[in-house]
């Protein structure tokens, strides 16, 4: 799958990431610390065997919760956001989890 990032005055470089497991279904964690960024790639890990359930607070759970998207193995997503830490994370399945990379902006100041 492809992604459009929108064009940006500033040169946009840096780029960070990492892995996010979830040890038990149904404890839902933040993906990632806090930090200022463009947007955040998601991806489910590809030997997942459950799906992972993404979402704006810690009310997102496999286990009945709310979420705003439900990601199966491989799947991924782009989301522009700010903050990385405003998206919270679960699993179906013990120990699995996702990828990810963030998008941060060149500082010229």
């Amino acid at each position: 799958m492809s992604y459009r990032i929108p064009s940006r005055e500033r040169p946009v470089d840096t780029l960070s990431g990492g892995q996010k497991t979830i040890a038990a279904a149904g404890s839902e964690a933040i993906l990632a610390s806090s930090t200022s960024c463009l947007g955040v790639l998601i991806t489910a890990k590809p030997a997942n065997t459950g799906n992972v359930f993404l979402g704006w607070d810690n009310s997102v759970s496999s286990t009945g919760g709310t979420y705003g998207k439900i990601l199966a193995a491989g799947e991924d997503i782009w989301i522009p956001i700010d903050d990385p830490s405003k998206i919270w994370v679960d699993v179906s399945v013990n120990g699995e989890g996702v990828d990810f990379f963030i998008l941060k902006e060149t500082q010229t100041d």
